[in-house]
């Protein structure tokens, strides 16, 4: 259920700021004026009819992109998170979300943005070539690396059939300093995005939910 109003902003707002660095959310005053964009939407989650999060996404033409998830970190380990992407993935359209690179592939460098791309037809299905499954997205973690947040959220993901697309690709920071900040695009569905497709479906993520050019 949606629930975009200021009040009810504001009783979640707390849950915004423990997960979200100011560089990866907007301002309160900010996400009270993305509300009244039509394709916005913010769902509340609950719990034995408690509080226990909220899942932001954009339903724009061709894709679903899950821009915030988070859960109050009282209520985790409940499958919350889980339960909220797969109502977000019952709506029928492709759906695309960001997660931050685990600690694991810092520095591994990835197959560099193909700029200038040329935009491919309109991507119904999103048009995936089949995957080489001896890849991996990312370096096997071990010890400690196995257990950071970054590696949870991906695994998460992953169960619930997101494919981590293996192209470079920054999150334009929210908090006007100009910073992108290095990411993982995971899309839904069994394997990668062929280079184009993957350009075209960030220059609609750049220009529909940041307002910047890629």
């Amino acid at each position: 259920m949606s629930e975009t109003t200021p009040g009810a902003l504001q009783s979640i707002w707390p849950i915004m700021e423990e997960a979200f660095p100011p560089e990866e959310r907007r301002t309160l005053t900010q996400q009270l004026e993305i509300i009244a964009d039509q394709r916005y939407r913010m769902d509340f989650l609950y719990e034995d009819a408690a509080l226990a999060g909220f899942i932001g996404y954009w339903l724009l033409d061709e894709f679903i992109f899950i821009e915030h998830l988070a859960v109050d970190a009282k209520m985790r380990g409940k499958g919350t998170g889980s339960k909220a992407v797969k109502n977000i993935l019952s709506l029928g359209k492709p759906v695309v979300l960001e997660v931050e690179v685990p600690p694991s592939m810092k520095g591994v460098e990835i197959p560099p943005s193909m700029k200038g791309a040329e935009a491919t037809p309109a991507m119904k299905g999103l048009e995936i070539p089949p995957r080489k499954s001896a890849e991996a997205p990312w370096p096997t973690e071990t010890s400690t690396a196995e257990t950071s947040v970054e590696t949870r959220r991906i695994r998460m993901y992953e169960r619930l059939g997101f494919v981590v697309q293996p192209y470079s690709y920054q999150h334009p920071a929210y908090d006007g300093s100009g910073k992108f900040i290095p990411m993982l695009i995971m899309v839904h569905g069994k394997n990668a995005l062929s280079e184009q497709d993957f350009m075209r479906l960030k220059r609609i993520i750049y220009r529909d939910v940041y307002g910047v050019t890629p």
